[in-house]
């Protein structure tokens, strides 16, 4: 046998070289592994060549070192090398932006080392799955696995990953607009953090991450404390540019939130320069955003039109969705000639999101399922096993006639539990997606509030009068004077305008009548069947006095209703009527498809949003419906 001892040296060194580049060290092990005839050697060589790969974008070369590494592993019986190709492989996928593939790779290594007894190793695993949900909105699916991380490491000593698991906790909970847990679980991972002699930039990240949520509290005042004392890290712009940029950009945010322009635009635009210098599209995309909202406070639309339709086109070609969306709700409010199509624009990919967000939620729960059968079966057949090995020794002591005869008997029975079982199974599963679904429908809140009115409407002109104020004050001429009257009078006229919005609340996604009920139409126009509908409104309703969360809310309601005509009533006709009267308002859905029976259908998950959405309305709801004669759905909710 071939001594390959220098072999396992010659690799050490090229993996340990800092001097030769990565495409070299990954060219000289594949040479070496030519030469290498030890299965256990060309068994790491693979593992190693498979680890590079997927740290880079060339899916064939990772695939293919990944499989060979997996198959040589297998056939080794190495468990612990399988485990690792399943690792490299959600690696992979993850930068990949692929969740669905990433996490399922993730999950068979973290079964593997659990069986191995490897918690901690474990734990990793199921880190990156809690982050990867986190990353599709899976909030409550990221609290559960990032809740088990943290079991897993009790005591452990893992400091730098229980930081990572309460910073993911701080962000979740954000998520779900639970702010007073946000902010417990990223004090936390402060808490462990200063156990770390090696902090690197954890601790600004936090910092960073708690200022957005203060921001999102309202409280921007310490938000902007969060963001200077992470700025005041020495040599921070030469050692993390891109971080710096993104703490000054959100430090000069709070700022502008707080109307404290002073130097607003200098930083704005040294962070967007620094960040287009580097090449961070995403940082590119926020910052301009953030600077077109100056421009807008300003009474500048025009700049802020363009700063925002330069950011919303950056943002499709990067598939940044969050500012795609961010973007298109500005348009809506600077815009005011195409609002009506930048809000159908954003009405169009939030559904389409959510819809996403719920495919891929849907599979991760079929990925734990199926995970768990296996587990499971496994067991069965392990302990039938050794059931069959008792039988047999037993039934050989009566015969050979007798053991075959027990044991076709045993096999049929056994065909039999695996028949019930997989039925079972499948009835387990419908209800785990039904529960995912119900809780997801519970969980939604209204996606769009009320701000950019009093934002970019109401306070630009504030700010324009105060300037023209304060250019005045230092003159008393009577053409001033007259002149200030004038200001004073106007400030009167915002006083009344911002009252009024006060008491509307209303969603600037419907900042009229004609244009709320053109959404309507688009929603029921965008139906792939040939059902026709119809939009009766009995009485003249100010909508803009209705508030925005009742027409989101009626808007959810109708594609909802709109759904189950398409999908089970098989509807050719649907009519929708308002009717205002005493202060009741009054929505009406009716369609002439089969109709159902209501003590039968009425737990069904549609119908369910239905309710919760009226309940939220603190309204009532009433569905009728007989087989054959259509189903009405009547809602009245107080305004």
């Amino acid at each position: 046998m071939t001594d390959e001892k220098p072999f396992e040296e010659q690799i050490d060194s090229i993996l340990n070289s800092e001097e030769i580049p990565e495409i070299s060290k990954v060219d000289s092990l594949e040479k070496i592994l030519d030469l290498v005839q030890t299965d256990t050697l060309r068994n790491k060589l693979l593992w190693d060549l498979s680890y590079f790969y997927s740290r880079t974008d060339d899916s064939e070369s990772f695939k293919n070192w990944n499989s060979k590494s997996r198959s040589l592993s297998i056939r080794l019986n190495d468990t612990s090398k399988i485990a690792d190709s399943y690792w490299d492989a959600g690696h992979f996928y993850y930068h990949q932006n692929v969740p669905d593939s990433a996490y399922a790779q993730y999950s068979r290594a973290y079964d593997i080392y659990m069986r191995l007894n490897r918690p901690t190793t474990a734990a990793r695993l199921m880190l990156n799955m809690a982050i990867t949900q986190k990353n599709i909105k899976d909030y409550t699916g990221s609290e559960i696995s990032t809740t088990k991380v943290i079991q897993l490491l009790k005591d452990s000593g893992e400091n730098r990953r229980l930081y990572s698991a309460h910073n993911n906790l701080g962000i979740v909970y954000n998520g779900l607009k639970e702010f007073d847990k946000s902010l417990k679980h990223y004090d936390l991972a402060l808490g462990y953090l200063e156990k770390l002699e090696d902090q690197r930039d954890f601790k600004l990240t936090t910092l960073n991450n708690q200022g957005v949520l203060l921001q999102s509290m309202g409280d921007h005042q310490e938000a902007m404390n969060k963001f200077n004392t992470a700025l005041s890290r020495e040599n921070l712009f030469s050692d993390n540019p891109q971080l710096y940029a993104m703490l000054l950009d959100n430090k000069t945010y709070s700022k502008l939130l707080l109307l404290d322009t002073v130097e607003i635009v200098k930083d704005f635009n040294r962070a967007l320069h620094i960040r287009d210098s580097i090449g961070h599209e995403d940082g590119v995309v926020i910052n301009q955003i953030h600077l077109s909202q100056y421009y807008a406070l300003k009474g500048d639309t025009l700049k802020a039109i363009e700063l925002t339709k330069e950011a919303n086109i950056l943002a499709r070609q990067t598939s940044n969705n969050r500012d795609v969306l961010a973007s298109l709700k500005l348009l809506s409010t600077y815009d005011q000639k195409n609002s009506g199509e930048h809000l159908s624009s954003y009405i169009r990919l939030s559904d389409s999101l959510q819809q996403q967000e719920r495919n891929i939620r849907n599979k991760f729960t079929k990925i734990r399922f199926d995970t768990d059968e296996f587990i499971a079966e496994n067991e069965k057949l392990y302990g039938q096993r050794n059931v069959l090995v008792g039988l047999s020794l037993g039934i050989a002591l009566l015969g050979l006639s007798g053991f075959v005869i027990k044991n076709q008997g045993t096999k049929n029975r056994e065909l039999s539990l695996k028949q019930e079982q997989q039925e079972a199974n499948e009835k387990i599963f419908q209800l785990l997606l039904d529960q995912q679904n119900i809780k997801e429908a519970t969980r939604q809140r209204e996606r769009i509030r009320l701000s950019e009115e009093l934002h970019d409407g109401i306070l630009s002109k504030f700010f324009g009068l105060r300037i023209s104020l304060e250019s005045l004050n230092s003159n008393n001429d009577k053409k001033s004077i007259i002149q200030r009257e004038k200001y004073l009078e106007d400030l009167k006229v915002l006083g009344q305008e911002i009252r009024q919005l006060s008491h509307e609340l209303n969603s600037p996604l419907f900042t009229s009548g004609t244009g709320y009920l053109s959404i309507l139409e688009e929603v029921l126009s965008l139906n792939e069947t040939s059902l026709t509908y119809k939009i009766e409104v009995e009485e003249e309703i100010q909508w803009e006095k209705i508030p925005g969360s009742i027409k989101l809310h009626f808007l959810r309601i109708l594609q909802e209703a709109l759904k189950n005509s398409q999908t089970h009533s098989e509807a050719s006709l649907i009519k929708v009527s308002f009717v205002l009267k005493q202060g009741v308002l009054s929505y009406t859905i009716q369609d002439n498809g089969k109709g159902f029976k209501t003590q039968i259908k009425n737990e069904g998950i549609g119908l369910k949003n239905m309710a919760s959405r009226t309940k939220a309305m603190k309204g009532k709801i009433k569905i009728e419906s007989q087989i054959n004669r259509g189903t009405k759905i009547k809602i009245q909710v107080p305004v």
